[in-house]
């Protein structure tokens, strides 16, 4: 069983393990750039929505996302660029049209990338 560190403990061995390179997609829509972030709280949206935590959906077609998987996933982590998430309902909208315009595999790697910047925890093993 792996055991609970201290949030001091994290912080100091994470500090020389933080990457800078991982920068966050953008894209337009009109004159307004967006991005692809997520938190625990978008997750558990998501989460609450598809009626199945976030990793299950992951396991059960071995790591990759049906189509309306990956839609809901994208609307839930839409972001204003330094702002405000959009509403889930809108960004179902943008995210078809950013699959349709961008293609399925770049919508997930950066869905898939913005998990792994943002809610690392989903991703940590027992070491």
């Amino acid at each position: 069983m792996a055991k609970i560190k201290k949030i001091e403990e994290i912080i100091e061995e994470g500090s020389e393990d933080i990457v800078e390179d991982q920068a966050k997609q953008t894209f337009e829509v009109g004159d307004k750039s967006y991005e692809i972030v997520f938190s625990a709280k978008r997750i558990e949206l998501y989460e609450a929505t598809s009626k199945r935590p976030i990793m299950a959906t992951f396991s059960v077609n071995g790591g990759s996302l049906s189509l309306s998987e990956l839609r809901t996933l994208t609307a839930y982590g839409l972001k204003l660029e330094g702002g405000a998430f959009v509403n889930p309902r809108t960004g179902m909208a943008m995210a078809q049209a950013l699959i349709e315009t961008s293609g399925y595999m770049a919508v997930y790697e950066a869905v898939i990338d913005a998990l792994q910047r943002d809610c690392g925890f989903l991703f940590m093993g027992d070491e």
